[in-house]
């Protein structure tokens, strides 16, 4: 059956008093592009976490590995310190974000996987040093 024309007017008018709200861009959205380097926001986003962590939590439990004298009178020049767990935590951090970017770049052409993770690389062990300017303690 054919629609009358009336009723072909009835629904654009129905349609023109509540139209659809337009779609807000999220602010945080993945694209082809940054779901492949999500992993490199990692160690940024962990350095931010754990200076203070670092800073009032640890230092004061661990020390900061800087050399003392014991109760005996014997020169202390290495133990478990707060820069012994932020080293730890780097090497942690740098294969965990290594391993994570081999992950995500895993359907890329070879080439260009492999430009990827060098340039990624490069900058997960300058973020990495970054890391530890933030944590070490002299």
């Amino acid at each position: 059956m054919k629609e009358k024309y009336a009723d072909t007017i009835r629904k654009k008018a129905e349609a023109g008093r509540s139209p659809k709200p337009p779609q807000k861009k999220p602010v945080f959205f993945l694209t082809r592009w940054n779901r492949r380097i999500w992993p490199l926001f990692l160690t940024p986003l962990f350095t931010l976490l754990y200076a203070p962590v670092n800073r009032y939590v640890t230092l004061p439990l661990l020390g900061s590995g800087r050399a003392y004298v014991d109760m005996n009178g014997f020169l202390i020049e290495s133990y478990f310190s707060a820069n012994s767990a932020a080293r730890i935590l780097f090497y942690l951090l740098l294969i965990t974000v290594e391993v994570l970017l081999f992950r995500t770049t895993r359907g890329m052409p070879r080439v260009q996987r492999v430009l990827l993770l060098i340039g990624a690389t490069i900058l997960n062990l300058l973020l990495g040093v970054v890391f530890l300017e933030f944590t070490l303690w002299e």
